[in-house]
Formats: structure tokens, C-alpha cells, sequence
């Protein structure tokens, strides 16, 4: 299993929501640093994981510590990654977010999202 952790415990601006998902995803260089971007990207990268043999793991972490003006934004990045999973019915990613005192783990499997906590 390979893991990526997206670190959002120092964020600042909005740009640095994005460097952080770029250099984790190893986004190409002409990653346009916006949601619609990522959208593009994140798909790319999911297809890529479809084939693959192991299962990556992607942990949100700090994703609780977001300022107050970014909330929005980050959930609009949780509800992309989800989409495309769904849309590319990938089981190969498991999505992992922590906050503080929780962590939930996210499984796809056919129709349906399992939670775990």
C-alpha cells in the first residue's frame, strides 16, 4: 500500500491549499492551481490508481485546523475526490481524514461509502 498525507495544518492562503495538493498528488506542471483544476488532475490521477495493483491511501490530516475562511473550499476539495471515486468506481484509493479527536476512513465498495471511525 503507498500513502500520500495532505497536510493543511499551516495554511495560510488558498495558494497554499493548492502547492500542498499539487506536490502531494504530483500534480503535472501546467496544474492550473484552482478547483477546477484539481478536478481535472484528481481524475487523472484516480484512472491512474484504477490500474494500479496496490491500494493508495490518502490521509487528510490538520484538515480541522483550516481557517474559518477556507472551510468551504476544503469541503469542496473532499466532495471532488469522493465524486471521482464514485465516478471512476475506484476501489483502489481509501481516503482517510482526520480531525482532532476522530479519524474516518472512507472505503468505497460498489453503491456505497463505508465510514469507520
Amino acid at each position: 500500500m503507498s500513502k500520500i498525507t495532505i497536510d493543511f495544518s499551516n495554511i495560510e492562503t488558498r495558494g497554499d491549499i493548492q502547492d500542498i495538493l499539487s506536490s502531494g498528488f504530483e500534480f503535472p506542471e501546467y496544474y492550473g492551481r484552482n478547483l477546477d483544476a484539481f478536478n481535472d488532475c484528481f481524475a487523472e490521477f484516480v484512472i491512474s490508481a484504477s490500474k494500479d495493483e496496490e491500494v493508495t491511501e490518502v490521509e487528510l490530516v490538520g484538515f480541522d485546523s483550516l481557517p474559518e475562511k477556507f472551510e468551504k473550499y476544503g469541503q469542496h476539495i473532499i466532495e471532488i475526490m469522493e465524486k471521482n471515486i464514485r465516478e471512476y468506481d475506484c476501489d483502489k484509493i481509501s481516503i482517510i481524514r482526520e480531525w482532532t479527536s476522530i479519524k474516518l476512513k472512507y472505503k468505497k465498495s460498489a453503491d456505497w461509502i463505508q465510514y469507520q471511525v
